[in-house]
């Protein structure tokens, strides 16, 4: 339970195990194994839903599929519990190739840990000691299977390492950077910054700036998934800023992500006419959007929005969208960070509350899919003209969510 708590990646590797343990018919240990990480999973999933999909390039595939056989043909006989679960792995990886899943590429991650593990301790039984076993089919299957899981648990780290490392920008030249966006109150809207392959923008600009994409890529290619399609049109790109409420564009000069970023950064080279460069140095480029959306429909106003939450002054009386996805731990909280109670039947809305707007079209379908992209914003029904804080406070019970039995129907101020 606990290693599914800090990775579901690492239960289902479990589950990996639990397979043996049911062809082994080790019940006492099959239920210890098996049932925490489903049950973990789900309450994650009731608590904090999220669906999405993580990409699996050819290589996710074919290195752990090669790996898991070469441990299934050559450990020993005798070895029955390694090689019904490099077996079981091997049809997992065949499942996570053709089923789309928040898995994806995350399951090579079994396979570069331990297949190199497993057939160097099965050399001694399968080739025998010395130099001269080495020389027999079995000796030379052996050494290229070594030769092929080591390589690559060398390799891709190593290449990891080397095509993720952040510029020394992101430490050093940073400050000229938040200088302008503060300057240009940039806290008011969100700002694109198109990935880098270090995703150091997720977490270096995140304190200062409420950003439009971050570092979950399941998350990304849910909601956009035109970075991740063959063509990034100038049309679908302005789209999606104004459906972001996307206010300024900032392209590093670091190496942009490979999987979510090329694209996106040649169309913003081009500068196309939604785009006016205000400002830039030899580490970053400004651009500001040409009558982009506000994050708050108007007559509100967003007076900050950060990963802290968001704060809208509202003039009147209404519903008002504000354009952050609804999820029901958001709520409202006073200036204090305390959490607002919701209002009920009898006592009426007397401090605002939050409800989920219809869905709207975001985008089209991505590939595979049927359905389009939608969104789900939220709705601040504010009693009176004021100040209202929009945060996440992960407390129970949660948000402040508006009484069963509004009415929905009721259209929000602004677009």
């Amino acid at each position: 339970a606990l290693a599914t708590a800090s990775s579901p990646i690492a239960g289902l590797f479990l589950e990996v195990v639990a397979a043996v343990l049911l062809l082994r018919r080790r019940w006492a240990a099959l239920f210890a194994v098996a049932l925490p990480p489903p049950a973990v999973v789900a309450c994650s999933a009731l608590l904090f839903p999220f669906s999405g999909d993580m990409p699996m390039p050819v290589w996710s595939f074919v290195l752990p599929a090669v790996s898991a056989v070469l441990v299934t043909l050559l450990v020993p006989r005798e070895w029955v519990a390694i090689r019904i679960g490099a077996a079981v792995y091997a049809l997992g990886i065949l499942l996570t190739w053709l089923i789309p899943s928040p898995v994806g590429s995350n399951v090579e991650r079994l396979g570069l840990l331990f297949a190199t593990v497993a057939l160097l301790a099965a050399v001694p039984v399968v080739v025998g000691r010395g130099w001269k076993p080495w020389r027999s089919r079995r000796g030379l299957a052996m050494a290229l299977a070594l030769f092929v899981t080591a390589g690559w648990q060398v390799v891709k780290p190593s290449w990891d390492v080397i095509h993720t490392t952040p510029d020394a920008s992101w430490a050093r030249e940073l400050a000229p950077l938040v200088h302008q966006l503060k300057k240009r109150h940039a806290n008011r809207a969100r700002v694109e910054v198109v990935p880098v392959n270090s995703h150091r923008e997720a977490s270096a600009l995140a304190p200062y700036v409420n950003l439009a994409r971050g570092w979950n890529r399941q998350a990304d290619i849910d909601r956009n998934p035109l970075f991740y399609e063959k063509h990034l049109t100038p049309a679908h790109y302005y789209e999606w800023l104004r459906r972001w409420a996307v206010h300024f564009v900032v392209l590093p000069s670091d190496h942009p992500d490979i999987a979510g970023g090329i694209a996106e950064a040649q169309l913003v080279k081009k500068r196309p006419p939604y785009l006016r460069e205000v400002w830039s140095d030899e580490n970053w480029r400004l651009f500001a959007v040409t009558d982009p959306l506000p994050l708050a429909a108007p007559p509100a106003t967003v007076r900050r929005a950060d990963a802290e939450g968001v704060t809208v002054q509202v003039r009147r009386r209404g519903a008002v969208l504000v354009r952050v996805p609804y999820s029901p731990w958001l709520g409202l909280v006073d200036k204090d960070g305390e959490r607002i109670k919701p209002p009920d039947h009898a006592g009426g809305n007397v401090r605002g509350c939050l409800r989920e707007s219809e869905p709207t079209f975001g985008g089209e379908p991505p590939k595979g899919k049927d359905k389009p992209v939608t969104d789900t914003w939220t709705l601040l029904e504010a009693p009176r003209a004021g100040t209202y804080r929009i945060a996440a406070p992960y407390k129970l019970p949660r948000g402040t969510p508006c009484p069963e039995g509004e009415d929905e129907d009721r259209d929000a101020a602004g677009d």
